[in-house]
């Protein structure tokens, strides 16, 4: 599912709640869902940075 992040003024963003869980929406399913669900008067997709990434990729396998 998806989950609010922050809310700055009239600005929400959503995010998944388990980036890695199985249940994990895709960005398709996620801008449907909010869509569906809240009045949407713009729309802007964050990609996840690519350090980022790699970072927590990084840090997850140490953990193993």
């Amino acid at each position: 599912g998806i989950a609010v992040l922050r809310k700055e003024g009239p600005q929400v963003v959503f995010g998944p709640e388990s980036p890695d869980g199985p249940d994990s929406p895709t960005v398709h399913q996620a801008l449907k869902a909010v869509i569906e669900r809240y009045e949407v008067t713009g729309v802007a997709i964050d990609e996840a940075d690519l350090e980022d990434v790699m970072r927590a990729a990084y840090v997850h396998v140490g953990a193993v």
